[in-house]
């Protein structure tokens, strides 16, 4: 590899001769003194020599006669001028073109800003819908849930109007049965039905339902402190019993035979 003396004394040798100080010509000089070298190992202390020396390469300008140096140094005046106007031409318009570029850039910049608000607009109003979506979505899964329980509890309620009714219609009128009695002779598809709407038909829990749906013993008595029941006098499917209501001594009494089943 060239030190940076060896390289500069063979610029300055190549500038001696009247050449131009080419990349090419250092090389060949080098080399002819063989030493070792490449373009990238002379490039940056070559471009350091010209820096220093202000290389300048012109046409070397020989003694001419009068006249001609004139006409020489006019024609040159004039390569100048033309070579600037040129390059002054070629400037502006490269000028412009970079200015075309930067409003052709700044339409687009504004044409993606513009776009990216409509898009953000855009989805707030999604988000916002999607909201009012999820809030009436909420409060019709609540309304259905309550629904359901609301027909559930239809259901149940029917269901028990039912079974008082069967019930009304095998109790005898004169003699007394036992809750154990009424509920086997039941029909076993109440007992299914029961299982499938709410829970199974035991004593306890038809003794209670008894109470609960007739405690005005419109339907049937019960015989004080004891779960036993008959028909009232004079009840039909159809029609409602004759004769006063049971009073406030009575209630309190099926209530007492409730809580002793």
């Amino acid at each position: 590899m060239p030190t940076r003396e060896q390289v500069w004394a063979s610029a300055d040798h190549v500038q001696t001769t009247g050449e131009r100080v080419t990349q090419k010509r250092v090389l060949d000089h080098l080399r002819a003194a063989e030493i070792g070298c490449t373009e990238r190992t002379i490039d940056a202390h070559l471009i350091a020599w010209k820096a220093t020396r202000s290389y300048n390469p012109r046409l070397a300008v020989l003694d001419l006669p009068g006249p001609l140096s004139t006409r020489l140094a006019g024609f040159m005046e004039g390569l100048w001028d033309a070579a600037m106007a040129e390059a002054n031409a070629r400037l502006e318009e490269r000028r412009a073109y970079l200015e075309r570029e930067r409003e052709a850039a700044g339409q687009l910049l504004n044409e993606t800003q513009i776009r990216a608000e409509e898009t953000a607009r855009e989805n707030e109003a999604l988000r916002a819908r999607q909201v009012v979506k999820d809030t009436t979505t909420a409060a019709l899964r609540a309304e259905v849930v309550a629904l359901r329980k609301e027909v559930a509890h239809l259901r149940r309620s029917e269901f028990w109007d039912h079974v008082i009714r069967e019930i009304a219609e095998i109790l005898p009128e004169k003699d007394w049965m036992s809750i154990e009695e009424i509920v086997r002779r039941l029909p076993p598809s109440l007992a299914k039905e029961a299982l499938v709407l709410d829970k199974a038909l035991t004593p306890g829990r038809v003794n209670r339902q008894m109470f609960l749906r007739d405690h005005h013993s419109r339907f049937f008595e019960k015989k004080k402190k004891e779960a036993l029941y008959r028909k009232r006098p004079g009840w039909t499917s159809i029609t409602s019993p004759t004769g006063k209501r049971r009073n406030a001594s009575a209630s309190a009494e099926a209530t007492a035979g409730v809580d002793n089943a």
